[in-house]
């Protein structure tokens, strides 16, 4: 009978660690947000180091920013898909913010053999031919939601959106199809007159 009342204890117990496991992924209400300071620092340049395609924990760049605008260079070495994940090079950067607020995120790309200073990046051009995307990962605003994707469906050359920001940041570059040695452009330009859980869009004068 103890085994009996023993194995019902362990049981509960169990259950309320799951409980309380799965209720420290949610995402903050709006209600709370998540408030940080504006990204206001100076704009840091970073080049992308193989190996990091994220494979491990420790198989990422790590890219220490000076809370501003920060600009990614890379290349996708190969491209691929299964039909739903990407099966090609994956380039994935932890970013050291500590700042947040409104963000313009734009990846765009150009193809590494068009070296014979063709500027034409429309969608028929040698520069264009590949289909790369993002996404990024705020742990402090969500650890089950991305805080920004661009997923392209063509091949224009470009992936932007206008996004909240907060905190230290998981970027991820992927390359769903094209040509190899795609060389791509990564670049974070903050609205420095928003901060992450600030509704207030209004001129502080």
């Amino acid at each position: 009978m103890k085994s009996v009342h023993l194995l019902l204890l362990v049981a509960v117990l169990a259950s309320g660690a799951l409980i309380a496991s799965c209720a420290s992924v949610e995402p903050p209400s709006e209600e709370e947000g998540l408030t940080a300071d504006p990204c206001t620092g100076p704009s840091v340049s970073f080049a992308e180091s193989e190996p990091n395609n994220g494979s491990t924990e420790a198989d990422h760049n790590v890219v220490e920013t000076e809370e501003g605008n920060l600009t990614i260079t890379g290349s996708s070495a190969s491209c691929g898909n299964d039909g739903t994940n990407w099966t090609g090079d994956m380039d994935v950067f932890e970013v050291s913010y500590g700042c947040g607020g409104l963000a313009e995120v734009a990846l765009t790309w150009t193809s590494a053999n068009d070296s014979d200073g063709d500027d034409d990046d429309s969608a028929g051009s040698t520069g264009a031919v590949a289909d790369l995307d993002y996404n990024i990962l705020a742990p402090q605003l969500s650890t089950t939601h991305y805080a920004a994707v661009g997923y392209s469906w063509d091949n224009n050359a470009e992936n932007s959106s206008v996004v909240e920001l907060g905190r230290p940041l998981r970027v991820s570059v992927m390359c769903w199809s094209g040509e190899a040695a795609q060389e791509w452009t990564f670049m974070i330009t903050w609205d420095e007159s928003s901060a992450a859980g600030d509704d207030d869009d209004s001129s502080s004068e």
